[in-house]
């Protein structure tokens, strides 16, 4: 922010996607976000003031999913792999690309406080697969 000129302007991670905006020395976000509404629009996707609801702990998450049929490798697919465990937010560059086919990388945010570990069966085109989601976790995987 301070390389944009935006010196008393300070984000701080809330975990997951979240981050919480203020101003140093008094200034009123909400006056600075008015004046830089394109800029700011450019780097966030949602602008909000705090509630009540803003305090649920969230973290995001690289799940790794194993025993995806090729035929089904889309991001559609990896959505509909992941929300029991958390709210769909990206695919890394490697399975947008396809430059592996082994094990796809989607990141979640999830408000789990154990490290993601499970199986599960899907139906692609009437034929039953299972697929595992690992979660990466530090150098290790859970």
């Amino acid at each position: 922010m301070e390389d944009a000129g935006f010196a008393n302007v300070v984000v701080t991670p809330m975990g997951s996607d979240r981050v919480f905006i203020h101003c140093l020395g008094g200034e009123g976000i909400w006056k600075v976000f008015n004046d830089a509404i394109h800029f700011f629009g450019m780097r966030f996707s949602d602008l909000n003031k705090c509630s009540s609801k803003d305090v649920s702990y969230e973290r995001g998450a690289w799940l790794r999913i194993y025993g995806t049929p090729v035929h089904a490798w889309n991001e559609l697919f990896f959505k509909l792999c992941v929300p029991w465990c958390g709210r769909y937010i990206r695919l890394d560059v490697c399975t947008v690309d396809r430059a592996r086919l082994d094990y796809a990388c989607v990141l979640v945010s999830t408000n789990l406080v154990k490290v993601i570990n499970s199986s599960t069966e899907v139906v692609v085109d009437g034929c039953k697969h299972d697929i595992k989601l690992v979660e990466e976790w530090g150098c290790n995987l859970g």
